[in-house]
């Protein structure tokens, strides 16, 4: 059937205005499972930080933040679209294929073979709007990688250090040596290891929790900003292969009038219907925010807005051209290559704020409990964390916003301000006393990029639980509370480069050379250590080689230095501005083999 009277025939229920059709888009929502990714908040977040740095305007990114979150939607909600929308949340690998890490790859040479195909027919038909469609949905499906594997658990950050900012593209071998696989959807249930859980159990990081998956969700936030950010640039070079103006018009793109107006209207969606959504206590950031009465409400104001964006990702969807090959057991023939993209890494700094309590110390709705909420903007761009319905004490461990702020800056501005949702749009919520000042409501304050020194409503060092910022309203103001929190920065490894060599013999046999000057533009100083791992693969079978790593040089070839696939420190020589490294693999039976892949990551001491 042609694509447009196939839309046309199964256009979106929800968006008539009869009644019966708002209460069957109701009762589809009600019914429905969480969404498997990323909660709808982190992807919105994740979208407008990383374009913001790679030049898109204002328009584009609300095109593409509505556009990410329609892939969620549209998994859900709608009858024909599921089966194409399912396939982008890079789920289920471990079951596909007998070897799980083998099948991710496979499902990223398809997803990168299809992405390009589907840009470059947009800008062959000099349609941005679809190309910010291609954008915002493939987005969604690389963020959801990080999500959604045991990647951060393969590539674990140490106590107190750099954040690691590897990739699937950038820190190639690791999936030779390690078993990367994603969580199962629908779950298994009994707290199954391989499920993609919620948020109490499973693989699962979807948003900030207690459960050991969602512990380490600020480690999958920086890989998938980090990834969406290697990804966008990836995309303009396949784009720049069809028209080099395209790219340009997809970052200026401008709606005007109604346009503009609906989508306004789906970026609010993008919010309230994962806000109060009942499946899962919400989807926007974690549970705690459910709310059928709410929810009706505003669907009933939105449905009947049928948007150039809502109809441009149901085309996309339906042509197929981004789902194709995703569950094959094959790879796709030549796809194309996604660059390791350093400058992502250390152009920039994480600024976290984190809320530890929010308290109640007047009352707040006339009967019944707070409703928690904090509004916040970092370096300028806004957050909503996950409303906590009906508690006048919370100790939410969900609400953690990040934002990645240009070493430029220097440093950032933060606001925050606790609020309690009485329903409807933000307009009719209250703002909730923190501030001693008789002349204040919220927090506002300037972090030092450098330093992590706070200067304004707050002073100093408030990076830990135990330095954290304690703000109470003024005694017998109206909505009086208080909130405890904690704002820091955090380091990025400025290596996120990760450096690689496929070689055989040379010259000295059965060794690697790498030579270094600088890491990501940045001189190595004399004498500095850095942390290096050495991966060996048997070039016939590609089964990856357990052996012992020496210096490859004659000098030093008895020296060793560790193991394959295990980091070691090496320490660069004074005296010379090039570095000019050799090592040697040896296995069982003194079998030595040339290393395939040398990986080099700066030790977190070096900055």
């Amino acid at each position: 059937m042609n694509i447009q009277k196939l839309l046309t025939k199964n256009l979106y229920a929800a968006r008539r205005a009869a009644p019966v059709a708002i209460v069957g888009v109701l009762a589809l929502i009600c019914g429905a499972t969480p969404s498997h990714a990323f909660d709808t908040g982190p992807h919105h977040d994740l979208t407008r930080d990383a374009l913001d740095r790679e030049g898109f305007g204002n328009t584009a990114i609300k095109i593409a933040q509505v556009d990410n979150w329609y892939t969620d939607y549209f998994s859900d909600v709608h009858p024909v679209l599921q089966d194409y929308a399912r396939q982008l949340h890079f789920d289920n690998t471990p079951t596909i294929h007998n070897s799980a890490t083998w099948q991710v790859g496979n499902y990223w040479s398809h997803l990168t073979t299809n992405t390009r195909t589907a840009l470059q027919q947009a800008a062959q038909q000099n349609d941005p709007l679809k190309g910010l469609a291609v954008l915002g949905v493939s987005l969604h499906t690389v963020q959801d990688f990080y999500s959604h594997s045991n990647w951060v658990e393969a590539h674990p950050k140490a106590p107190h250090a750099a954040f690691r900012t590897e990739t699937w593209f950038n820190s190639q071998p690791a999936p030779l040596y390690l078993d990367i696989h994603t969580g199962h959807y629908p779950n298994y249930g009994g707290n199954n290891p391989l499920d993609h859980g919620d948020d109490t159990y499973g693989i699962n990081h979807d948003a900030p929790g207690d459960s050991p998956a969602r512990r380490h969700y600020s480690e999958a936030y920086v890989y998938a900003y980090v990834a969406s950010r290697e990804w966008t640039h990836a995309m303009k070079t396949w784009s720049d292969q069809v028209d080099p103006t395209f790219w340009a018009k997809m970052q200026q793109y401008a709606v005007y009038g109604k346009n503009s107006t609906d989508l306004d209207w789906d970026l609010t969606a993008t919010y309230r219907v994962s806000e109060w959504i009942p499946s899962g206590g919400g989807h926007w950031k974690g549970p705690g925010s459910t709310s059928i009465p709410d929810l009706a409400n505003f669907m009933a104001t939105w449905l009947p807005h049928i948007t150039v964006y809502d109809l441009k990702v149901q085309q996309l969807l339906l042509s197929g051209v981004l789902t194709q090959g995703l569950t094959s057991n094959s790879p796709a023939p030549n796809p194309p290559a996604v660059p390791g993209y350093s400058y992502a890494a250390w152009d920039v700094q994480p600024v976290t704020v984190k809320t530890l309590a929010a308290n109640a110390l007047s009352s707040l709705d006339f009967n019944s409990q707070a409703d928690f909420y904090a509004q916040l903007t970092i370096g300028g761009q806004p957050f909503y964390e996950a409303t906590q319905d009906n508690k006048n004490t919370i100790y939410p461990s969900n609400w953690v916003s990040m934002k990645f702020v240009p070493w430029s800056s220097k440093g950032a501005n933060v606001t925050y301000i606790l609020k309690d949702e009485d329903g409807g749009l933000n307009g009719s919520d209250d703002i909730c006393d923190i501030n001693p000042s008789p002349y204040d409501y919220g927090f506002a304050s300037y972090i030092d990029l450098q330093t992590g020194l706070l200067s304004g409503d707050a002073t100093g060092l408030h990076d830990t639980a135990a330095t954290s910022i304690l703000r109470t309203g003024q005694p017998g103001a109206n909505n009086r509370a208080q909130a405890k929190m904690i704002v820091k920065v955090d380091r990025l490894q400025l290596a996120n480069a990760s450096f690689y060599k496929n070689m055989t013999a040379y010259p000295v046999p059965n060794t690697i050379h790498f030579q270094l000057l600088k890491i990501n533009g940045i001189p190595i100083p004399q004498a500095k250590a850095v942390q290096v791992t050495v991966y060996a693969v048997d070039s016939k079978t590609g089964v990856p080689i357990q052996g012992e790593v020496y210096m490859g040089d004659a000098a030093h070839d008895d020296v060793q230095l560790g193991v394959t696939g295990q980091p070691f420190t090496y320490v660069f020589p004074s005296g010379t501005q090039t570095y000019d490294v050799p090592f040697k693999v040896w296995a069982a039976g003194n079998q030595h083999y040339d290393p395939a892949i040398v990986h080099v990551t700066v030790a977190d001491t070096y900055y």
